[in-house]
């Protein structure tokens, strides 16, 4: 009986050990970051390269008329993709260092950050491209080098969000042309997104990899920081571009893949890229398709949810 009785609790114990080495496991597997949620991504869906020729492709839009802006950063060119034609094509823009592009109720805004300004064009024909306006983010340092922005998002009423990662800030340049500095809470902020509302703003942290969000309260004004997301896929740098649906998924490119998230901060989805990710935006003729500029290229990648529309229904960044 006491043998019994031994070998019971000896079982017994072995079990519980074995549940609990389970448990652990378990919990290993999911500090990774796995996704839990559904992924907008189009089931069986692949990435397929629309561009190869960039030597350093970033700041994606797509213009509302079919067509793809993307910006050449080390190049300091700007070209065009139009899908219905696979073709690309130059825009006649002067060389600068754009390394972010967004449109706005048939406005393109643009981050030059070699000059330190961001610029508005009325369009890209050359008559528009020379009718730009450019708007200083602050005064220069004590090196006389003035703001440099990185990225930028721009709501339905024309107010500009802009990173300036050497800062630490988030300079908003409001409708009118006056500009403050929105936010200095975030460390190397460098993309930046809107939720579909306009009511939240989404700052990826470029060195801590994490994704920090803040209220709106009016144009420039923001309310308490709040932590949205991290991306714990080890050492390598990330949390650059970022872009969003009509669903309210908030995308960032990070070290390898793009990574999704719900309005919640659950992760949804990692597309695992074939280079470094550097931005990502929505287009296509019904938004559907996600656009990722990667170090090697341009990407293509068919989604179940669309891009957010701008005011008078063009294709928001």
């Amino acid at each position: 009986m006491c043998s019994l009785i031994c070998g019971t609790v000896s079982w017994n114990m072995i079990g519980r050990h074995v549940s609990l080495l389970c448990l652990c496991f378990s919990g290993i597997l999911a500090f990774g970051a796995k996704p839990v949620g559904e992924s907008p991504a189009v089931p069986g869906g692949s990435l397929v390269r629309v561009g190869e020729t960039f030597s350093l492709p970033d700041g994606p839009a797509w213009d509302g008329t079919g067509e793809l802006v993307v910006s050449d950063v080390k190049d300091q060119s700007v070209h065009c993709y139009r899908p219905s034609e696979k073709s690309w094509k130059a825009v006649p823009m002067e060389p600068a260092r754009y390394s972010g592009f967004f449109v706005q109720c048939g406005t393109l805004y643009a981050a030059d950050n070699g000059n330190g300004v961001v610029r508005r064009f009325p369009g890209m024909t050359p008559e528009q491209v020379d009718a730009s306006e450019a708007y200083s983010l602050g005064e220069p340092d004590k090196k006389g080098k003035p703001p440099r922005p990185n990225d930028l998002v721009v709501d339905r009423q024309g107010n500009i969000y802009v990173t300036v990662t050497g800062r630490n800030e988030v300079v908003c340049v409001r409708s009118d042309g006056t500009t403050s500095v929105a936010t200095t809470g975030v460390i190397s902020p460098n993309g930046i997104t809107m939720s579909p509302d306009e009511k939240t703003l989404y700052v990826a942290s470029y060195k801590p990899k994490t994704i920090e969000a803040f209220p709106v309260v009016s144009p420039g004004v923001l309310g308490d920081q709040q932590r949205f997301a991290l991306m714990d896929d080890g050492d390598a740098l990330g949390a650059d571009g970022m872009t969003i649906d009509s669903a309210g998924n908030v995308y960032c490119a990070g070290a390898t893949a793009v990574w999704i998230w719900n309005s919640a901060g659950t992760l949804l989805e990692k597309i695992e890229c074939p280079t470094r990710p550097i931005n990502a935006t929505f287009g296509g003729a019904d938004r559907k398709t996600l656009f990722i500029t990667c170090f090697d290229g341009v990407y293509a990648l068919p989604m179940t949810t669309s891009g957010v529309k701008s005011a008078d229904g063009l294709q928001a960044n």
